[in-house]
Protein backbone atom coordinates (compact mmCIF):
# COMPACT_ATOMS: atom_id res chain seq x y z
CA UNK A 1 0.00 0.00 0.00
CA UNK A 2 2.88 2.39 0.75
CA UNK A 3 4.25 1.70 -2.73
CA UNK A 4 0.94 2.83 -4.26
CA UNK A 5 1.02 6.01 -2.16
CA UNK A 6 4.61 6.70 -3.25
CA UNK A 7 3.54 6.21 -6.87
CA UNK A 8 0.64 8.63 -6.37
CA UNK A 9 3.03 11.22 -4.93
CA UNK A 10 5.44 10.66 -7.80
CA UNK A 11 2.62 11.21 -10.29
CA UNK A 12 1.68 14.49 -8.58
CA UNK A 13 5.28 15.71 -8.39
CA UNK A 14 6.12 14.65 -11.92
CA UNK A 15 9.40 13.31 -10.55
CA UNK A 16 10.72 10.67 -8.18
CA UNK A 17 10.16 11.77 -4.59
CA UNK A 18 13.22 11.97 -2.34
CA UNK A 19 14.17 8.65 -0.71
CA UNK A 20 13.72 10.23 2.72
CA UNK A 21 9.94 10.25 2.19
CA UNK A 22 9.90 6.44 2.23
CA UNK A 23 9.78 6.59 6.03
CA UNK A 24 6.27 8.12 5.89
CA UNK A 25 3.20 5.94 6.19
CA UNK A 26 0.86 5.38 3.26
CA UNK A 27 -1.67 7.78 4.78
CA UNK A 28 0.94 10.48 5.23
CA UNK A 29 2.13 10.03 1.65
CA UNK A 30 -1.43 10.29 0.35
CA UNK A 31 -1.98 13.45 2.43
CA UNK A 32 1.23 14.91 1.01
CA UNK A 33 0.15 14.03 -2.54
CA UNK A 34 -3.21 15.70 -1.91
CA UNK A 35 -1.46 18.81 -0.57
CA UNK A 36 0.77 18.94 -3.66
CA UNK A 37 -2.28 18.55 -5.92
CA UNK A 38 -4.11 21.34 -4.08
CA UNK A 39 -1.07 23.63 -4.26
CA UNK A 40 -0.78 23.02 -8.01
CA UNK A 41 -4.48 23.81 -8.48
CA UNK A 42 -4.14 27.02 -6.45
CA UNK A 43 -1.05 28.02 -8.41
CA UNK A 44 -2.86 27.40 -11.69
CA UNK A 45 -5.85 29.48 -10.55
CA UNK A 46 -3.57 32.31 -9.45
CA UNK A 47 -1.78 32.22 -12.80
CA UNK A 48 -5.12 32.35 -14.64
CA UNK A 49 -6.19 35.33 -12.52
CA UNK A 50 -2.90 37.11 -13.17
CA UNK A 51 -3.20 36.49 -16.90
CA UNK A 52 -6.73 37.87 -17.00
CA UNK A 53 -5.64 40.88 -14.97
CA UNK A 54 -2.73 41.53 -17.33
CA UNK A 55 -5.03 41.31 -20.34
CA UNK A 56 -6.94 44.35 -19.11
CA UNK A 57 -3.93 46.37 -20.33
CA UNK A 58 -4.30 44.96 -23.85
CA UNK A 59 -6.72 46.79 -26.17
CA UNK A 60 -10.07 45.01 -26.17
CA UNK A 61 -10.04 44.06 -29.90
CA UNK A 62 -6.71 42.24 -29.45
CA UNK A 63 -7.48 40.29 -26.25
CA UNK A 64 -8.84 37.16 -27.93
CA UNK A 65 -5.75 36.88 -30.15
CA UNK A 66 -3.42 37.47 -27.19
CA UNK A 67 -5.30 34.81 -25.14
CA UNK A 68 -4.80 32.29 -27.96
CA UNK A 69 -1.09 33.12 -28.15
CA UNK A 70 -0.67 32.76 -24.37
CA UNK A 71 -2.43 29.42 -24.45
Amino acid sequence: MQHDALQTLQDELGATPPDELAVLSGGQLRALAAAVRQAKEQQSAALDDATESALTHVPRPLRAAVRRILG
